[in-house]
C-alpha cells in the first residue's frame, strides 16, 4: 500500500479528482456487502461487524453528533482510525477533516506504525497509536484537525471494518457528509489548524 500512497503524493489535483471517481466507482461496486446482514457476511467469509472497532483499524460509521446544535459542522459518515477508548465511546482520527492531498501524507506517516497482528496475511494489520506518538511525531502533524471523539451510542447502525488492503482506496473516497459546511470550508479550516 505505501507506493500507493506515494503514487498519490505527487498527483496534480486533477488526478486527484480522477482518483477519487475511481475510488468511489470501487466504492459502489463493493456497496452490496454493506447492506448484506452479519449471516450473510460470515457465509461469504467476510469478518463481522463489531459493536465496537478495534484499535489502529479503519473504520466507517453513520453518526449523529451529539452536540451537533453547537458545533460549526460535523461529518455524518466518518473514515476513522480509532486510537484510544474513552468514556462511552471512542477516539480517532477522521481522515474527512484533511483535504484528499493531505490525508495521503498522514497515511504515509502512519504506515511506520504499521503491524501485522498474526504475521500472516494483512487482513488484520493495525497502526500502534497513542496520542503522544502523534503529538511528537513532526510527519504526522495532519492528525491535528482529525482527532475527534465518537460516542457508541450515537453511531447508527453498525459499525464496518475496513481491510488494510483498501485503506488507500477508502481514504480517497470523497464519501464525506459535513453538516453546517461544506468540504472546502472544513479543509480550509483544518490547513489553518495545522500551519
Amino acid at each position: 500500500m505505501a507506493s500507493i500512497l506515494e503514487n498519490l503524493d505527487s498527483l496534480t489535483p486533477s488526478e486527484i479528482k480522477g482518483k477519487q471517481e475511481e475510488s468511489l466507482e470501487w466504492f459502489r461496486q463493493n456497496l452490496r456487502k454493506t447492506r448484506l446482514s452479519p449471516r450473510q457476511l460470515a457465509r461469504e467469509g467476510e469478518p463481522l461487524k463489531t459493536p465496537l472497532p478495534l484499535i489502529g483499524s479503519m473504520i466507517m460509521f453513520n453518526y449523529d453528533a451529539k452536540w451537533q446544535d453547537v458545533l460549526p459542522y460535523w461529518d455524518k459518515f466518518p473514515v476513522v482510525i480509532p486510537f484510544d477508548f474513552s468514556k462511552g465511546g471512542f477516539i480517532g482520527l477522521n481522515l474527512h477533516y484533511i483535504a484528499p492531498r493531505y490525508r495521503t501524507m498522514l497515511l504515509m506517516g502512519l504506515l511506520d506504525y504499521a503491524y501485522d497482528v498474526d504475521g500472516g496475511e494483512d487482513d488484520d494489520t493495525r497502526l500502534r497509536l497513542t496520542y503522544q506518538l502523534l503529538q511528537s511525531t513532526a510527519e504526522l502533524r495532519w492528525y491535528k484537525p482529525c482527532v475527534k471523539r465518537y460516542l457508541t451510542s450515537h453511531i447508527k447502525g453498525t459499525i464496518r471494518t475496513i481491510p488494510y488492503d483498501n485503506w488507500d482506496v477508502i481514504a480517497m473516497l470523497p464519501t464525506q457528509r459535513f453538516e453546517g459546511a461544506n468540504a472546502n470550508t472544513v479543509y480550509a479550516d483544518s490547513r489553518r489548524k495545522v500551519i
